[in-house]
C-alpha cells in the first residue's frame, strides 16, 4: 500500500514538472505518467474500498463488484477532463494489471495441493476453455445466422449492414475465446463463507483453473485475431495455421516462464547462501 501511495506521488509530481516544462508530447506514449498516475489512483481507491468493505461489514456487494463501480466512476470523472485522454488499453492489462494477478495467486496458492490436481486443473484449464470458445462461438454463430441482415442502403449510399451472411467464424470464435476467460472471485468469496477449506480439491481445482484459463484465453484471442479479413472466410488451411500458432505461442510461452522460473529460483538460493 505504501509503495503504491509512494509511486502516484512520483508520478504526480513528474507529470506536473514536464507539464511546466512543456516537455510532454501531445502523442506520448502509452505508459507514460499521466496514464500511470491515474491507474495507480485507481489502485489505492480500490484498496481503500476494500479495507471499508470489510471494516464495516458489507456483504451484499462482493469486492469485485465494487472495483468496477470504481472504475465505472473513475471513467465517468476522466470523461469530464478533456485535457487527460486517457484511454485503457490492452497492452496495459496484459503488461500491468494482469501479471501481478497471476503472481499474487500463484504465490498464495497451496502448491503441495496444486500439484496433486494438476490433471484436473489442466484439463480444464486447456480443454474447458478451448471448448467454452468453440460452443460459445457456434451459438453466436447460429444467432448471428438467425438474425442476419440485409444489403439495404441509406439516403446518403452507406451500407447499414456490417455482415449480410451473419456474424464470421473468426469474430464469434473471438467473442468466444474472450468471455470464457472467467474470474472466479465470487465463487471462492461464497466458499469461504461456507468454510471450505483452502486445501479442498474444489477449492483447489477452481482457483488454479482460473491462474492458467487467462493465459490460454489471450492466446487464443490472439491468435483468432491475426485471421480478421474483411471477407471472413475460414478454410481449412487457416484451421490449421489457427491450431499450429497457438500451440506454438502457448507451448513456447510455458517453455519461458519454466525456463526463467527455475533460473530465479537457482538465483533466491544461490544469494540466500551466500547472505547467511
Amino acid at each position: 500500500m505504501i509503495s503504491v501511495v509512494a509511486t502516484t506521488i512520483f508520478l504526480l509530481l513528474s507529470t506536473a514538472l514536464h507539464n511546466v516544462n512543456g516537455l510532454i508530447n501531445p502523442q506520448y506514449c502509452l505508459l507514460s505518467d499521466q496514464r500511470l498516475a491515474v491507474f495507480c489512483i485507481c489502485l489505492i481507491v480500490c484498496l481503500l474500498t476494500k479495507h471499508l468493505l470489510h471494516t464495516y461489514r458489507v456483504t451484499f456487494l462482493p469486492a469485485a463488484g465494487a472495483y468496477v463501480l470504481v472504475g465505472m466512476l473513475g471513467g465517468g470523472l476522466l470523461s469530464l477532463a478533456p485535457h487527460l485522454r486517457i484511454q485503457f488499453s490492452e497492452k496495459v492489462f496484459l503488461r500491468i494489471l494482469l501479471p501481478p494477478i497471476c503472481f499474487e495467486g500463484a504465490l498464495s496458492i497451496d502448491k503441495r495441493a496444486f500439484r496433486s490436481y494438476i490433471g484436473p486443473i489442466l484439463s480444464l484449464a486447456i480443454v474447458g476453455t478451448v471448448l467454452s470458445s468453440v460452443i460459445t462461438a457456434a451459438i453466436m454463430k447460429a444467432g448471428g445466422t438467425l438474425l442476419k441482415c440485409t444489403q439495404a442502403e441509406d439516403d446518403d449510399g452507406t451500407d447499414d449492414c456490417n455482415f449480410p451472411d451473419g456474424m464470421p467464424w473468426t469474430e464469434s470464435m473471438a467473442f468466444g475465446a474472450l468471455i470464457s476467460s472467467i474470474d472466479p472471485v465470487a465463487v471462492l468469496a461464497v466458499l469461504n463463507d461456507l468454510g471450505v477449506s483452502s486445501t479442498s480439491p474444489l477449492y483447489i481445482m477452481i482457483f488454479g483453473e482460473s491462474l492458467l484459463n487467462d493465459g490460454v484465453s489471450i492466446v487464443l484471442f490472439d491468435t483468432v485475431q491475426g485471421f480478421f479479413a474483411d471477407d471472413a472466410t475460414v478454410q481449412a488451411d487457416d484451421v490449421a495455421k489457427a491450431i499450429g500458432t497457438f500451440l506454438l505461442v502457448f507451448l513456447g510461452s510455458a517453455a519461458i516462464g519454466f525456463v526463467v522460473g527455475l533460473l530465479c529460483n537457482l538465483t533466491f538460493r544461490w544469494t540466500d547462501g551466500k547472505m547467511r
